[in-house]
């Protein structure tokens, strides 16, 4: 697996990237919360807020956990921020396209990076909560001594790799046109929004995962996001 250690430029690629994505209209947003309240009274909710050291950084980071779904809402990074030295980098493809690196936060300082980790920690506690552990990390206690973990799964449905080093991790995923099983059980989604631009819907972008496979896939990404 080819390392793609790379620090983008902001603006440039984000905004591609944006371009491509569902921004959230505020109609939108009402109309979800009608349909999330029509025969749900005993749904539950959680959001977990984070704000980041930045002064002109006025948006807040959450993860607000749903019964089927988590949504999770990063601020975008302003021009002149600088990125905090230490920081070791994540970054996921989608299908070959870049939508998500951790870079395009606002992460300029030590307390900065420890939220950054936070949010990641919390979202894949609370999915593997409603997925009832649908991947769990090696429970070796041998200390790490390699310099790099490649980690492969080709399956009929998808193709996803992880690269991890001291400086990046690399997360791939390639989706593969299959014949879906019809299901009984509702998987369990994750959105990921920058501002008010939607960077990742699995419900959308993974629709064709049955719903075992799409529940490890992401089990493994949020994983490897704690890196």
């Amino acid at each position: 697996m080819e390392e793609k250690n790379f620090q983008p430029s902001i603006q440039p690629i984000i905004q591609e990237t944006l371009n491509r994505c569902v921004k959230k209209s505020l109609s939108t947003v009402e109309e979800e919360e009608e349909e999330e309240e029509e025969g749900k009274l005993e749904e539950s909710s959680q959001q977990y807020i984070y704000r980041f050291d930045d002064p002109l950084v006025q948006e807040c980071a959450y993860v607000q956990v749903l019964n089927k779904k988590i949504i999770v809402q990063f601020p975008i990074k302003p021009d002149h921020t600088t990125t905090f030295k230490s920081m070791h980098h994540v970054q996921l493809f989608l299908n070959s396209q870049l939508i998500f690196h951790s870079g395009w936060l606002p992460v300029s300082t030590l307390q900065d990076h420890a939220k950054f980790k936070t949010i990641f920690h919390q979202l894949w506690h609370e999915y593997t909560i409603l997925t009832q552990y649908k991947y769990c990390p090696s429970s070796s206690f041998v200390p790490w001594m390699h310099s790099e973990l490649v980690t492969i799964f080709n399956k009929p449905s998808y193709y996803l790799s992880c690269l991890e080093n001291n400086n990046i991790t690399c997360i791939e995923l390639e989706t593969k046109l299959t014949n879906l099983p019809s299901s009984q059980s509702d998987p369990v989604h994750v959105q990921f929004y920058f501002g008010p631009y939607l960077v990742l819907c699995s419900e959308t972008q993974l629709q064709n995962l049955d719903v075992d496979t799409l529940q490890f896939v992401l089990s493994f990404i949020l994983l490897k996001c704690m890196n």
